[in-house]
């Protein structure tokens, strides 16, 4: 385990759009899911909070140490459900609730409820980009679901910042350097 971790392309390019801009919610991936039946809101918070000791992006923040971009998986952080007014319709709800995220100092994850009804629910999961694509937010909301019905989940033996390590290998980079001039080429 290493304190800091280098950042893949993708990210240092959302961390210097950031840098530009650091009130834009451009690089917000809200998912707002709606939730119908019996719902245990404890129960459903403290399976945030065990997805997010699985998942280390969820956990990770982004610094710039000596003009170096790097990212920092921290051993634990707060987290708690925000409990959204239901006083105007959720659209607006929901609208209102998407805020910049600090990247340096996170969580660069917030995840809201709204009571429509004690059979209805809406939840907003509202994270940076940075640390969630589409594919990534399919796995976590499939690990959520599991967690909060209770079944064990594989160890986890990869997270992101392995991919990324990987990336930077020598073998990698030259792989890298042969699609570049291949494509160049085209």
């Amino acid at each position: 385990q290493m304190e800091y971790y280098p950042l893949s392309p993708t990210q240092k390019r959302m961390y210097f759009a950031h840098l530009f801009d650091k009130e834009s919610i451009a690089y917000n991936a809200p998912v707002p899911l709606t939730f119908k039946g019996a719902l245990d809101i404890k129960r459903l918070e403290k399976s945030f909070r065990e997805l997010i000791k699985r998942h280390e992006c969820l956990r990770t923040v982004f610094l710039s140490i000596n003009g170096d971009l790097v990212q920092r998986v921290l051993p634990e952080i707060e987290f708690s459900l925000d409990h959204l007014n239901n006083d105007t319709d959720p659209d607006t709800t929901i609208r209102n609730y998407i805020k910049p995220f600090d990247l340096e100092k996170g969580p660069l994850l917030r995840v809201g409820i709204i009571e429509i009804s004690r059979e209805e629910y809406v939840i907003v999961i509202d994270c940076h980009h940075i640390i969630s694509d589409e594919v990534t937010i399919t796995i976590l909301l499939k690990d959520l679901l599991s967690i909060y019905k209770g079944e064990d989940l594989p160890k986890l033996h990869i997270q992101y910042k392995d991919y990324v390590l990987w990336q930077q290998l020598e073998e990698q980079q030259n792989e890298i350097k042969k699609q570049k001039a291949y494509w160049l080429n085209k």
